[in-house]
């Protein structure tokens, strides 16, 4: 099926580059990423970064990396900053990256680390399985 085993699966950079990089496409993927941690993330400190959508599946050549950026960490006031900055920058970034960034902190409504753990209805679809199943999710260290 393609899907890592349900849970949060702790992982560096080198190992998701030596699993996740098998074409072009996933390598140019990959060289985008390392950008975007680079370029944009000094300025959300201690956020912690969770890895998913189709290029952590076995999807060819994935269009892009799903990524939720875990603000819980800061005070509140720098949760809300982070979380307008991203807002803002959003497009910004799934353009210039090749990054869908979402968010995650207690006060927001909905919890995206957990959301992100189910398959969803769009690669239920292409896997012709419930959008209910359970999958693995990776988190940066």
């Amino acid at each position: 099926m393609g899907l890592l085993p349900p849970g949060i699966h702790a992982c560096t950079l080198a190992e998701i580059q030596s699993v996740f990089c098998g074409s072009a496409r996933r390598i140019m993927l990959f060289s985008q990423l390392n950008r975007f941690i680079q370029n944009e993330l000094p300025h959300t400190p201690g956020a912690a970064i969770f890895v998913d959508g189709s290029f952590v599946r076995s999807k060819p050549d994935p269009d892009d990396i799903d990524l939720v950026l875990d603000l819980s960490s800061g005070t509140q006031a720098q949760a809300e900053s982070n979380f307008f900055k991203m807002c803002a920058e959003k497009e910004r970034w799934k353009s210039s990256y090749h990054v869908d960034v979402y968010a995650y902190h207690p006060s927001l409504p909905k919890n995206l680390v957990s959301f992100f753990q189910y398959i969803g209805i769009k690669a239920a679809a292409e896997l012709n399985i419930p959008s209910q199943h359970l999958k693995g999710i990776l988190r940066l260290i």
